[in-house]
């Protein structure tokens, strides 16, 4: 089961990505258009592990990315770990890509304020 996770690393320039359409491409694009928008910094291991899955589906186009994990007790978030506007931007992203097949998301241990917790619980009754 793929995971993006802040370990991966970022593909090289020279690989070759699948269609633009494909929903990791979909919501890549939605994440960062949010962060546009509420204008904060992505996730940068976020950002690298969706570029890396992007990577991979150009040799399986059947995997799914399923699972995202920033805890905050990872050591390349530690010393920056999620804010809220990055972890809202990323919410209403999934919120955006509904037929994303992220079923798991995991944000322990940084510290996150309650718009986090608003626009995840709106997140998934949406999803329920």
């Amino acid at each position: 089961m793929p995971q993006a996770s802040p370990s991966t690393l970022a593909p090289e320039t020279s690989q070759a990505f699948p269609p633009a359409e494909s929903k990791t491409s979909r919501l890549r694009a939605a994440y960062l258009a949010e962060c546009t928008s509420r204008a904060c910094p992505p996730i940068a291991p976020l950002v690298e592990a969706l570029d890396a899955h992007l990577a991979a589906l150009a040799n399986d186009s059947t995997a799914e990315l399923s699972f995202i994990k920033l805890n905050g007790n990872a050591p390349r978030l530690f010393e920056a770990r999620v804010s809220d506007d990055q972890a809202v931007a990323l919410a209403l992203a999934l919120g955006k890509t509904h037929d994303c097949a992220v079923r798991d998301l995991d944000l322990s241990y940084n510290k996150l304020g309650d718009a986090v917790f608003e626009q995840k619980h709106s997140l998934f009754e949406f999803a329920g």
